[in-house]
């Protein structure tokens, strides 16, 4: 509960954010930043956790429990919209099902 979880869109499916970022809270943690990527023409089909440097076990439990596979450190990008978040779920395709 004390992981702060930022939600970005990584696909053109309007809402997709505010959806996972319902079931962020719902799953315990703290949702934080919820918006578009940076890139919004991109169509990103497979949603990915992103984790500050440190932070990689959190990423892990958000994943399992979004059922999300894919990690990788964040970008600068990534990190500006997310604010202090150290970890950001990009949903894709995937999860707008």
């Amino acid at each position: 509960a004390d992981v702060t979880v930022a939600v970005l869109n990584g696909t053109t499916v309007p809402g997709l954010a505010k959806q996972v970022g319902d079931q962020v809270a719902a799953k315990g943690f703290q949702l934080g930043t919820v918006a578009n990527t940076a890139d919004q023409e991109q169509q990103r089909a497979e949603s990915v956790v992103l984790f500050a440097s440190g932070h990689k076990n959190e990423a892990r439990a958000v994943g399992k429990r979004l059922g999300i596979t894919q990690y990788q450190e964040i970008d600068s990008a990534s990190q500006q919209l997310a604010g202090d978040a150290t970890v950001v779920v990009i949903a894709g395709a995937d999860l707008s099902q």
